[in-house]
């Protein structure tokens, strides 16, 4: 790795890796990593209102899956990051209120007795997507 590396990084990357010992590409990466990978207050404040309010797209079953796989990712990466978990309530109403197809919203709150966590409510929603 440290030798790829040496061949194809220059500025301010290429004097972090001469900085490390020769041979040593994986604390090379760790540099990188924890340069490009923030965890100040406001950059963890800024991935929290993310996962609250994720990114509008269109409301199509195709477009499920994929966005639900990006919002799971920003909260694993939230939770990773910060070092807590992000709770179960916040999980599900989120999820109800912005992630879910606008036409299985009611579903989920007609059958919220028996979904009491946001993996019931996900797998809910797969169940009857794949149904139809």
């Amino acid at each position: 790795m440290y030798y790829l590396l040496t061949n194809i990084l220059d500025g301010s990357a290429a004097v972090t890796l001469n900085n490390v010992q020769d041979g040593n590409g994986l604390e090379a990466w760790r540099r990188f990593y924890t340069n490009c990978e923030p965890r100040t207050t406001g950059h963890n404040r800024s991935r929290y209102v993310a996962i609250l309010s994720p990114e509008k797209i269109p409301d199509l079953p195709t477009e499920y899956m994929p966005r639900v796989e990006t919002w799971e990712k920003m909260i694993h990466d939230y939770e990773r990051l910060k070092n807590v978990e992000v709770d179960q309530e916040t999980l599900m109403g989120v999820f109800q209120s912005q992630i879910c197809p606008e036409a299985l919203r009611g579903h989920l709150i007609r059958y919220s007795h028996r979904l009491a966590s946001y993996e019931y409510m996900k797998a809910e929603v797969e169940n009857v997507l794949l149904s139809e």
